[in-house]
């Protein structure tokens, strides 16, 4: 989907104050994003008649710093978030920054908890 005016506008603006946080809009990886949706409507289907999951659903992200990863993971995570709201149903996403998100036990529980309570 091609970006208006606006967003545009709105991403020259993010970029030219050199924001490190994910942009406010997002465009291209549709093959990427097509395929980690595609791998979860296939997990959730599995799931819900009680068939074992399929090998090889793993997905990785990598590449080298500033190539989108995160933004990937943050798009995802918007778009989900909304359809829940909506009470749509949508995958839910427990987005920890850091490994340092992991060790403090108390903090994860409750995130966890957060995420799942949709």
């Amino acid at each position: 989907m091609p970006l208006a005016a606006k967003q545009i506008a709105d991403l020259q603006t993010f970029i030219d104050r050199e924001d490190r946080s994910v942009p406010p809009y997002f465009a291209g990886r549709r093959d990427i994003l097509a395929d980690i949706e595609a791998r979860l409507e296939l997990m959730w289907k599995r799931r819900k008649g009680k068939e074992p999951q399929a090998s090889g659903m793993t997905r990785i992200l990598y590449g080298a710093p500033g190539a989108g990863k995160s933004s990937t993971l943050m798009h995802l995570k918007r778009k989900w978030d909304a359809a829940a709201k909506d009470r749509k149903f949508a995958p839910r996403m427990l987005y920890l920054p850091s490994p340092g998100g992991f060790k403090d036990g108390e903090a994860l529980k409750v995130a966890v908890a957060e995420t799942l309570k949709a």
